[in-house]
């Protein structure tokens, strides 16, 4: 599980008023992705490494991963919005049963 990084190519702030609608939606891509991978890594940092290991992080990585590719690959905005969505139901789960995982472990 590795950190990415979605390059944005944001214009200058002077040029900001008349950037085309391309550049808007990869800003607003950028944005999303940053967005995600803060909740991703707040919510991780919470647990050790232990409770890391369970599948539910795989798979939350995993629609990390998803969310990514789709802004590399400049899929839409919606869709990729549907894949952030996704990327933090799977991320709430993992949190859900790392959580219930420590407490039933006694670490809470």
């Amino acid at each position: 599980m590795g950190h990415r990084h979605f390059q944005s190519q944001q214009a200058p702030k002077h040029f900001a008023t008349g950037m085309p609608a391309s550049t808007k939606c990869i800003d607003l891509r950028s944005r999303l992705l940053q967005g995600l991978q803060q909740f991703f890594e707040i919510s991780r940092d919470q647990f050790v490494d232990d409770e890391l290991r369970i599948p539910e992080w795989r798979q939350a990585d995993e629609a990390l991963e998803r969310a990514y590719e789709a802004c590399a690959a400049r899929e839409a905005i919606p869709d990729i919005k549907c894949l952030c969505n996704l990327a933090r139901r799977y991320i709430d789960m993992a949190v859900e049963m790392s959580t219930a995982r420590s407490y039933y472990d006694g670490r809470i």
